[in-house]
């Protein structure tokens, strides 16, 4: 996680160690109301979530979205390649975190495996106070996975991409805005820089300051007080034709016929 980065935890709802299933069972589950961080500490397994499928071994960590982010409840199966244990965290949280599975692979286990164990020794043995320590041992669990750069919560890289929508939003209509000045404000490679975009808007940083500057032209087409060349000009585009061209595939309909 970024170190903006705030999980507030609400409740946890279980801690529990798991047995996995014989090699070859298939198993279907629904995700449930609560976010799960799991812990693989033995085995191995194929994880469908949606449309997203990913292999998890032992020394991996991986992160499932709670059905409140979802209009229905989500379901993933799990076919089991080697029998192995896990031990699997289930929680409750209002803060913004990924709509899809992550699965990685801890840079430090012998770290993560202790606080997995430590936290699930506290909550199996249930001492006067428990509760408040099992929500502290997870948020040094969190600590330590941000420690490691994983950012499992952060939302899709949101943090480490503020500095460049920052400057985008201040820059994008008066100039133009290389990659490598935001993958600098940003401290990170353009290739880096290029992936969390992909990730969390869905385009690269080019088309995502296109799609900005095309909403900024529908705005002022939408007044009626402006030509197509004026808008053009006033949203950051070279050509009045290039703006409509560019308009119409993103839009299906031609500027004029914006309303």
């Amino acid at each position: 996680m970024s170190n903006d980065t705030k999980i507030i935890i609400k409740e946890i709802r279980y801690v529990a160690r798991l047995t996995g299933n014989e090699r070859g069972t298939h198993t279907e589950y629904k995700s449930g109301n609560s976010c799960q961080l799991l812990y693989k500490l033995s085995g191995e397994a194929i994880i469908r979530y949606g449309n997203k499928t990913v292999t998890e071994t032992a020394n991996c960590i991986r992160f499932l979205p709670g059905k409140g982010v979802f209009e229905q409840e989500p379901i993933y199966t799990a076919d089991v390649l080697e029998k192995g244990e896990s031990i699997n965290v289930a929680f409750l949280t209002d803060s913004d975190v990924p709509r899809e599975i992550l699965v990685k692979r801890v840079q430090n286990p012998e770290a993560i495996k202790h606080l997995f164990e430590k936290l699930h020794r506290i909550w199996t043995r249930k001492n006067d106070g428990y509760f408040y320590q099992c929500v502290s041992v997870l948020y040094e669990i969190f600590a330590e996975l941000e420690k490691q750069e994983l950012n499992y919560l952060s939302p899709c890289g949101k943090d480490t991409l503020r500095p460049a929508i920052e400057y985008i939003d201040e820059h994008f209509l008066t100039e133009s805005i290389p990659c490598e000045e935001l993958a600098k404000r940003c401290q990170i490679s353009h290739t880096y820089l290029t992936k969390l975009f992909q990730k969390r808007y869905g385009s690269s940083p080019n088309q995502y300051i296109t799609r900005k500057k095309l909403q900024y032209a529908a705005d002022l087409l939408a007044t009626g007080e402006y030509s197509i060349a004026t808008v053009a000009e006033l949203s950051g585009f070279s050509s009045p034709y290039y703006f409509s061209r560019v308009f119409k595939r993103v839009f299906g309909v031609p500027p004029s016929a914006w309303k």
